[in-house]
């Protein structure tokens, strides 16, 4: 798998570049800079679920993709109905289709939606920071409105085949990283409970030289679930005492 992850990791990159205007255009490097990591995001969390779906992952977890299973298969579904819709047409089939990147609007919209909704609900009596709520519905729409530009450029041909293709799958892997993301926010914050995946621990242990981000986020998960219990254990004592002097 991480060979696959490199492969997948590397060739965004280039590919984004040339399409993008190459080594010697800032803009263009700036954008598939900013970009392609949500190509090897996007596979990361399918890998993830496929692991789960598989019974090879946490109880957590599986518990975690369980719920967004029917989302998932329906899309999948959805768009292999495209692709055999488009293979039995008539007319050749173009790249100026925007039958890629559509079936990734969905998913941001429904990553804007469930991010609005965590903010809802609290934990050991408290909400979720609403500037951190605040900005992550702003990009997530933000990515939906640059997205629809995109797709009426593609539409109009004022890209080329390869430019869009590029930006499809741009915009298809960012849609499912802030719907895994947004997602697991609001599982998170409903469980009242954090958990990493050991399946994404084990695959970056072993990556050489990989980032430690995720290896701290299985210390600061534990930090997080003992203040959560140690807050709820506060809350639950508070009420005690304050139905005690009512009565």
């Amino acid at each position: 798998m991480k060979y696959f992850l490199y492969t997948i990791a590397i060739g965004s990159v280039l590919w984004g570049t040339a399409v993008n205007g190459g080594f010697g255009s800032m803009s263009g490097l700036l954008v598939t800079s900013y970009t392609a990591p949500f190509w090897g995001t996007a596979l990361l969390y399918l890998y993830d679920f496929a692991m789960a779906m598989a019974g090879r992952n946490s109880p957590y977890m599986t518990k975690f993709y369980a719920s967004l299973k029917n989302d998932i298969f329906s899309n999948a579904l959805f768009g292999l109905t495209l692709f055999v819709l488009f293979w039995l047409a008539p007319a050749e089939y173009s790249l100026s289709n925007i039958d890629i990147a559509a079936l990734g609007l969905p998913f941001v919209i429904v990553a804007a939606l469930e991010t609005l909704q965590s903010a809802k609900i609290k934990i050991a009596n408290r909400n979720l920071p609403k500037k951190l709520i605040g900005l992550l519905a702003m990009v997530q729409i933000a990515t939906f409105l640059v997205s629809v530009w995109f797709l009426r450029r593609i539409m109009t041909g004022e890209l080329s085949s390869s430019q869009s293709l590029w930006i499809q799958i741009t915009i298809l892997c960012a849609a499912l990283t802030f719907y895994f993301g947004a997602k697991q926010i609001r599982f998170i914050v409903t469980q009242q409970k954090m958990e990493v995946s050991p399946v994404l621990l084990q695959l970056f242990s072993s990556i050489p030289n990989s980032p430690q981000f995720y290896k701290d986020t299985e210390s600061t998960s534990t930090a997080w679930n003992a203040m959560v219990k140690k807050e709820k254990a506060a809350a639950r004592k508070k009420s005690r005492q304050c139905r005690k002097r009512n009565r």
